[in-house]
């Protein structure tokens, strides 16, 4: 009954909303975007190419409120927001080149990197609040704020707290995340700073999943799960402290050097000659990974023998020290260049020492070598290409080379053809070869994956279309024990995908859309078929004072075996004894945006009360929630 009075509810918010509107045309450009710039890094190392992004102030996908999916159309998860997840669009070079201690990156949106950090520069200042809640005390929220301390410099900090108690046993996490950044340029802007703290804690339950899916889907008040008192975290802490400077001089029209700190030019003929741009970059970073439980757990680890039966706390360190001093000829000034090639030369120097429980420790130096070449990125033509090769320690003799190309405003809607091909040797994650635990431990010598790509993407911001197939030799997987193996065999993954973005007077149709092929699922395994659809009407009321955005996300996943998750070491194993079927998720929403306020209401999984459709388990055997009900909302300051 009460599902009922929501559900008419919703639709009468929707019905009324329908009257008296007009196409969203300029929900886009609502506020200013002159006022909220930002940058990342890699636009801020070369001048040439730093054009601005603008702060998203939009309706699009503002419903899309978990930290970790705001950007991803396609995962599978544990059915509580802030835990483990796995993307479901394969992509083998998804993980950073070089040292790597896991395989999957199962937080990847919840923390905070250097690599994300988003360099705000507001005229003064920027202030975004963002809150999220819904019932059994689930609260998400950040706070960011940047603030222009003078004209040359900025200092951004935000914060990010998760706490979601769950649906179910076990389930619960605890997380939270700071950074902070200073962005700084001389006044002659040939030196810049740009530095980051970063601190980052997850602290999730971990039950294992149900021990006896049958009888919870026939009674949920039978639920019972594999671990009761197991607990896992991850906490990082990471300093940054990246500099660069330009080199070269000033000459006046005599060819005369010209005093560059008194500025004394003569005339208006001076220049000033570029010889290239140095950069030394240093950080530490800390991480450890823990897993602990004070209960012997289930039968995770038949076989293996056991160091402490009763309690467990398994906790490993990985520190790494790295200073990297690189060259460029990039400008300084945000000109069109005009050399016929512009290259980025470096080289880095890592320390890394790994402390495993029993007080085993493993230390190495190791040495990347990284070079990047590209032509003018703003010709009609342009192409590029890099090498990174590593000696030394554990990812000796990696490497790692490419080429692509661009070809754009290709016909009358302006399209982009873009062409890659790239080939890559690697050593296993670290945790492959060296795990250290009271229930389960191993040390391998695997070789290095081999990994050949070619990919092509053809369109232009309504509609794109990605081809990309991969061949791997020497693959890295955890087998159905949830042990490291490597594939017998080579085999490849082609994928092929969709986004387009469609109207209708006041009703827009976003889509993205995967078919992938695997020719052999005995190392990976992936749905063949994932597709996410946002439909919704796109409306203007109150002489443009207020916008929003009604209508529906739908998603789907073809039936295929989903690998298992480890919770000991964080990471996920294929398996053969559980195919998903069909599954299809419904989810209504209307999203508001008033001024300088975002809003959002979400009723999410609205499928399992439209039809008799069975508990769906996108990880075995971890069952995503029924219906809920989730609010937000986003208010942003900038004067």
């Amino acid at each position: 009954m009460r599902y009922n009075f929501i559900l008419i509810t919703f639709l009468g918010f929707f019905t009324n909303w329908g009257h008296a509107v007009e196409p969203n045309a300029n929900d886009s450009v609502f506020i200013p975007s002159s006022e909220i710039k930002w940058y990342d890094e890699s636009q801020l190392a070369n001048p040439a190419i730093a054009e601005p992004n603008f702060v998203d102030t939009t309706l699009n996908k503002f419903q899309r409120y978990e930290f970790a999916y705001r950007e991803r159309s396609f995962y599978s998860h544990k059915g509580n927001v802030g835990h483990g997840h796995r993307n479901l669009e394969f992509d083998p070079l998804a993980q950073s080149y070089g040292f790597s201690y896991l395989r999957d990156n199962i937080y990847k949106g919840n923390l905070f990197s250097h690599d994300n950090i988003k360099f705000y520069r507001p005229e003064y200042v920027f202030t975004d609040l963002y809150y999220v809640t819904a019932g059994r005390s689930e609260q998400l929220f950040y706070a960011l704020h940047s603030q222009r301390l003078s004209d040359n410099l900025v200092m951004s900090m935000k914060y990010q707290l998760t706490r979601a108690p769950g649906v179910y046993r076990r389930i619960k996490s605890n997380n939270a995340n700071l950074y902070g950044s200073v962005d700084y340029v001389s006044d002659d802007e040939r030196y810049q700073l740009l530095s980051s703290f970063i601190w980052n804690r997850m602290i999730n339950e971990e039950s294992g999943g149900l021990t006896n899916p049958e009888e919870f889907e026939e009674d949920e008040d039978t639920e019972e799960v594999m671990l009761h008192n197991a607990e896992g975290r991850y906490r990082e802490t990471e300093i940054n402290l990246n500099q660069y400077y330009q080199l070269g001089f000033h000459r006046n029209s005599d060819n005369k050097s010209v005093d560059n700190e008194n500025q004394n030019y003569s005339g208006n003929n001076d220049r000033f000659v570029d010889l290239g741009r140095i950069s030394l970059k240093s950080s530490y970073n800390r991480q450890s990974y823990l897993f602990e439980e004070n209960e012997s757990p289930y039968d995770l680890f038949e076989g293996f023998p056991n160091t402490d039966s009763l309690q467990t706390y398994d906790s490993t360190i990985v520190h790494n020290i790295s200073n990297k001093i690189g060259y460029s000829n990039f400008r300084l000034d945000q000109k069109r260049m005009y050399f016929p090639l512009f290259f980025d030369l470096s080289i880095k120097h890592d320390f890394y020492s790994i402390h495993h429980p029993f007080n085993l420790k493993n230390e190495f130096d190791q040495f990347t070598y990284d070079l990047n070449v590209n032509t003018d990125r703003e010709r009609r033509f342009s192409f590029g290409g890099f090498y990174n090769y590593i000696s030394g320690g554990y990812n000796d003799r990696d490497l790692s080379t490419g080429i692509s190309g661009k070809i754009d405003d290709i016909g009358q809607y302006s399209n982009q053809l873009n062409m890659n091909l790239s080939y890559h040797e690697k050593q296993a994650p670290f945790i492959m070869n060296n795990f250290f635990s009271n229930y389960v431990f191993w040390t391998n010598d695997l070789d290095k994956a081999k990994i050949t790509n070619a990919g092509l993407n053809f369109g232009n911001s309504n509609l794109s279309v990605d081809l990309n197939i991969f061949h791997l030799d020497n693959w890295h997987y955890f087998d159905k024990e949830a042990l490291p193996q490597q594939a017998d065999q080579s085999f490849e993954i082609a994928s092929a995908g969709l986004k387009s973005t469609l109207g209708f007077g006041v009703f827009k149709f976003d889509n993205h859309i995967i078919y992938q092929y695997l020719s052999d699922d005995s190392y990976e395994q992936f749905p063949d078929l994932v597709s996410y659809h946002s439909i919704y009407a796109d409306l203007v009321l109150f002489d443009k004072s207020l916008y929003g955005h009604v209508g529906f996300d739908i998603g789907y996943n073809s039936p295929y075996f989903a690998p298992s998750y480890m919770p000991v070491y964080k990471q996920f194993h294929v398996q053969q004894d559980y195919e998903t079927s069909h599954q299809v998720f419904l989810d209504m929403f209307a999203n508001v945006k008033i001024s300088r306020a975002r809003l959002f209401v979400k009723w999410q999984n609205l499928g399992s009360l439209l039809w008799d459709q069975p508990v769906i388990y996108t990880i075995p055997y971890y069952p995503i929630p029924e219906a809920e009900i989730r609010f937000g909302v986003s208010w942003m300051f900038y004067d």
